[in-house]
């Protein structure tokens, strides 16, 4: 009898280990996708460096002030984002995924969460239970905008950098030539009037 409470307590532990296990994973993930309407095939992201920058435990790609009202205005389909880690098996699993759209103005984009009923629902909260956030808006942080435009532009065949720079340097960049060009055009059309200006005053003499 002894024997049989002791394998039921070692079958319960070892369940609960199975079970807590999963939670405790808490590092980096180890691939992300991106999937979209205007994408022939998923983005894969496998760099470190955004690896490590963004996943689900701290929601490092959800901006501050809480969830929004409502939908945002004039809103496309979505990008569905997608966080894989490895299991105990060397597998990649999904462990997380929310939806991410572009601001139609180009600036803050936005994030829904999945809430209860909603695909993914189920797959989110077995990872982590966000309460309040689940189901609703988010504005998304200028970092995670930053990494969409780069690689949704790379997948397009665009931009992704300028000389190492990165989307927001890049963008900078541009928007410098383009003020550069503004001011040149208008000092070449300032030259252009000067001689007709000079004959007037040569007839009027």
């Amino acid at each position: 009898m002894k024997l049989i409470s002791r394998c039921l307590l070692l079958l319960l532990l070892l369940a609960l280990l199975a079970l807590v296990t999963p939670a405790m994973a808490k590092g980096p993930v180890d691939k992300i996708t991106i999937e979209g309407p205007d994408l022939v095939k998923p983005i894969k992201i496998t760099e470190p460096d955004v690896l490590n920058r963004f996943n689900p435990w701290g929601a490092q790609f959800i901006g501050t002030g809480g969830p929004l009202a409502g939908p945002p205005p004039n809103i496309k389909e979505p990008y569905l984002v997608k966080f894989y880690l490895e299991n105990q098996q060397g597998e990649l699993t999904l462990r997380y995924m929310f939806y991410y759209y572009f601001n139609p103005a180009g600036t803050t984009g936005y994030i829904y969460l999945p809430g209860p009923g909603e695909p993914y629902y189920q797959t989110n909260t077995g990872t982590i239970i966000r309460g309040k956030s689940d189901g609703q808006w988010h504005k998304a942080i200028p970092g995670w905008d930053d990494v969409m435009v780069d690689v949704v532009a790379e997948a397009h065949g665009g931009l992704s950098g300028f000389a190492g720079l990165s989307p927001t340097q890049t963008r900078g960049v541009f928007q410098g030539i383009g003020v550069f060009l503004t001011v040149v055009a208008a000092y070449l059309l300032w030259l252009r009037r000067q001689p007709q200006q000079t004959s007037r005053s040569v007839s009027e003499e």
